[in-house]
């Protein structure tokens, strides 16, 4: 049903879906294995079909739960192997093939795969908040409710980290903070406060991002391993800004993005050059 309706929802661990068009895909290839003769892409053919059935709940999994196969946790992440099974052999069917498979055709496919693939992430985040979901939108005002009143998976909530917090307690101090300015990368706060206190602000930090954090004017230092930012306000207003700096690691990733188009456009350049070439020899022969 998940296929049908084109949903990618997370109501259940069932409604991973590749979309309507790639499982169709799946099945003539697996089918068209079955029929044709051996060859190099029968085995990613046959991989694929075999990685989507294997997604059934028909196969008794109960019998290796508590194996180490069981850290798959969710057998839609057995798309990807399918995904990339289905890939690789519709490459290689299409060079093979490439004959009796016309571009428009090829073109075709992925037009329509894009346009399904892109109404089902749509839709997912449109619907991202709301009823039935387990998302809601955290703001300065509803935040001590929700970590209070909230109920979450265990693994979800932050490492060592205890509920009755004696800032949760402040009720004089639960919504002195406003947001002034927000944007990705930094936010700033104004936050009243009657008297010097220290204060919890609901911002959660990750590992791997490197915050900047000034209250007033002066920096705030944080332990490695905070898991929230505790600034120190003084009587009357207050200013606090929170920035985020990515590690270097992103410029390398974008290095490495931008050297493998590189590469691809080069490939294909040597490609068609190879086959003017051998056009060029053709008609002197």
């Amino acid at each position: 049903m998940s296929t049908i309706n084109n949903e990618i929802g997370e109501h259940d661990a069932q409604n991973w879906s590749m979309g309507l068009p790639v499982t169709l895909l799946v099945i003539l290839l697996g089918t068209y294995c079955l029929v044709t003769k051996s060859n190099y892409w029968k085995m990613y053919g046959s991989f694929s079909i075999l990685f989507y059935f294997s997604l059934f709940t028909w196969i008794p999994y109960d019998l290796i739960k508590d194996s180490l196969l069981a850290n798959v946790q969710f057998l839609g992440r057995l798309l990807i192997f399918v995904l990339i099974s289905l890939s690789i052999g519709v490459s290689y069917l299409i060079t093979f093939r490439k004959k009796n498979i016309k571009v428009s055709l090829i073109f075709g496919l992925n037009v329509v795969i894009i346009i399904f693939s892109l109404s089902a992430l749509y839709n997912y985040h449109y619907n991202y908040f709301g009823p039935g979901t387990t998302h809601s939108k955290i703001n300065s005002e509803n935040y001590y409710g929700m970590i209070n009143n909230t109920g979450t998976f265990a693994d979800y909530l932050p490492k060592n980290i205890k509920k009755n917090n004696s800032n949760t307690k402040q009720n004089d101090n639960k919504k002195i903070l406003k947001i002034v300015n927000s944007s990705p990368k930094e936010i700033t706060y104004s936050a009243y406060s009657a008297k010097n206190v220290d204060y919890q602000i609901p911002f959660i930090t990750y590992r791997g991002l490197n915050y900047v954090i000034s209250s007033n004017g002066q920096k705030v230092y944080m332990s490695g391993n905070a898991k929230f930012i505790k600034v120190r306000l003084h009587r009357g207003q207050n200013k606090i800004i929170i920035k985020v700096r990515h590690n270097n690691s992103v410029y390398l990733l974008v290095v490495s993005m931008i050297s493998f188009i590189i590469l691809v456009i080069y490939m294909v350049f040597i490609k068609f050059k190879l086959m003017h070439e051998q056009s060029l020899i053709h008609r002197l022969t």
